[in-house]
């Protein structure tokens, strides 16, 4: 049997003239002939804030603490030898994390997991042969129509919301028509070969061929898209592998220097 003591006061340092302290079992006891001993309260009045329990038998409990306005269940462990104080009970067995600080780490939680979506959504489509972000994406080897070029720079910028600027402009960079602002430089086979563009964040760059396919006159193999006057990052596209029909197959990562 074990005494659990606790005293209680006021932030003015004044005892805490009244409240409660409930202490309920929380696992059965085995009894006489085989019989189950169901789980009692023991309830301590707390007075001029002296809350010291009566003996307690050993075992697990919740207690509920009323003091005042307060009001919350603890769940602890209370020892075979005693006495013990019970905000050393509180301390050694329950977790605590203030209220504020735990609704801000699951917003930032939320709010990074719904980042991580968004990315890989795009990935997703991006990786996707036959959908039509791909394909629209596979216009950047060929001219592409304003109303395409529009309607997806609009739908991706938006999507991309607030995930990491590095990982949105590698995105961008696979399709240069979604960056593209101004007059577009093209050669006799209507190859895009260089052209002003914009980031989202209104930084200028350029957009510059660096390999046209030898196979499939008017497509572009290799790109680069420069950020920054100067150049502060440069987005590569390595040279894509195509079919027999001139469709990429095989379209190597964005490289950032």
């Amino acid at each position: 049997m074990t005494i659990v003591n606790s005293s209680f006061i006021l932030p003015t340092g004044e005892d805490l003239e009244t409240g409660t302290l409930t202490y309920t079992r929380t696992d059965l006891l085995a009894g006489a002939g085989g019989a189950i001993v169901a789980p009692i309260e023991t309830v301590v009045n707390i007075v001029d804030g002296d809350g010291a329990s009566p003996d307690i038998q050993s075992g697990p409990y919740e207690v509920r603490v009323e003091a005042g306005w307060y009001l919350d269940t603890f769940k602890i462990v209370v020892p075979a030898t005693g006495p013990v104080d019970l905000m050393d009970l509180i301390e050694e067995f329950v977790t605590y994390e203030p209220q504020v600080i735990g609704q801000v780490q699951q917003l930032v939680a939320q709010a990074q997991g719904l980042a991580a979506a968004q990315d890989e959504a795009i990935a997703a489509k991006l990786a996707d042969p036959d959908s039509e972000t791909r394909t629209t994406a596979n216009s950047i080897y060929a001219p592409a129509t304003g109303i395409v070029k529009t309607a997806l720079a609009s739908t991706v910028q938006t999507s991309l919301g607030k995930a990491d600027t590095s990982a949105q402009f590698s995105q961008l960079a696979r399709n240069p028509d979604l960056l593209i602002a101004g007059t577009i430089t093209r050669n006799s086979n209507e190859a895009a070969i260089s052209a002003p563009v914009v980031w989202p964040d209104g930084t200028p760059g350029t957009y510059t061929a660096t390999t046209l396919s030898a196979s499939f006159p008017g497509a572009v193999d290799a790109y680069t898209i420069t950020y920054g006057s100067p150049v502060t990052k440069t987005y590569a596209q390595p040279a894509v592998t195509r079919n027999a029909a001139g469709a990429a197959t095989a379209v190597p990562a964005i490289v950032v220097s």
